[in-house]
């Protein structure tokens, strides 16, 4: 909820908040801005994590709090396991985003799940199946 709030400290709070929540620690208050903020997250524990993945999955709908949320699954991408399929039809909307920086980081985030084994192609290319080719060519 704090992550589709107009107000960047509303959340990265809410980041910090959920950073606690799987992991047990929380670091200083800092700004979520990029991969380089994300340094001081300690490691999580799958269990918490994976419990954050539906609501995750449906926070990256909205475009309020993407980045942020992006950065925090891609910091912990190794803590993710089993299947992540519901991840993926957000993580291609991400790709559409008009921020670089959501892109990019969405990209990464979906490479990520496929080299891990946490999705596969065949799910990729379902959610993909009805994109103007224009935009296929753009991912």
């Amino acid at each position: 909820i704090g992550l589709a709030d107009n107000k960047k400290s509303m959340r990265d709070s809410t980041i910090l908040a959920l950073q606690h929540a799987v992991s047990g620690t929380c670091p200083a208050a800092v700004a979520i801005e990029s991969d380089a903020s994300m340094s001081a997250f300690a490691a999580a524990d799958t269990g918490m994590l994976m419990a954050t993945v539906p609501a995750a999955g449906e926070s990256l709908m909205n475009i309020v709090g993407r980045l942020e949320l992006l950065l925090f699954l891609n910091h912990h991408v190794l803590s993710l396991k089993g299947d992540l399929s519901e991840l993926v039809k957000p993580l291609v909307e991400t790709l559409q985003d008009k921020s670089a920086a959501v892109r990019s980081t969405g990209e990464a985030l979906l490479t990520a799940l496929l080299a891990h084994s946490l999705t596969t192609k065949s799910v990729l290319d379902k959610h993909t199946r009805d994109l103007p080719p224009a935009t296929k060519r753009a991912m």
